[in-house]
């Protein structure tokens, strides 16, 4: 497999089918066994689920590229805006192995 590509749709009333989500992803990914990890790239994941998601695959020893609106504003200190996702300085110096980048949708990967 050289890519793999998971997509979900999560209504906010359906925690246990996100919580599911998160974890199937995750154990998909770490059964495929790379040597070195794989460089997972994430659209939109500073929200609850791309944070669950990114802290699980760093720790199975992925790296992880959240693509965002605004990379300053998700790794600020503290929450600046409500309309851009935010997953903190703190976060990111936890696990190390996310990177942020910013992405309007345009841009080729």
């Amino acid at each position: 497999l050289s890519h793999l590509f998971a997509t979900a749709i999560v209504l906010p009333d359906h925690t246990i089918m996100m919580n599911s989500f998160i974890r199937i992803t995750a154990l998909l990914l770490t059964s495929l066994n790379a040597a070195n990890g794989f460089h997972i790239v994430l659209a939109g994941g500073t929200g609850k689920v791309g944070r669950e998601l990114s802290s699980k695959l760093v720790e199975d020893g992925h790296d992880v590229t959240i693509l965002c609106r605004n990379a300053f504003l998700a790794a600020a200190p503290s929450k600046v805006s409500s309309d851009f996702g935010w997953l903190g300085q703190s976060f990111l110096e936890k696990y190390p192995g996310i990177k942020l980048r910013d992405w309007d949708g345009g841009d080729l990967l």
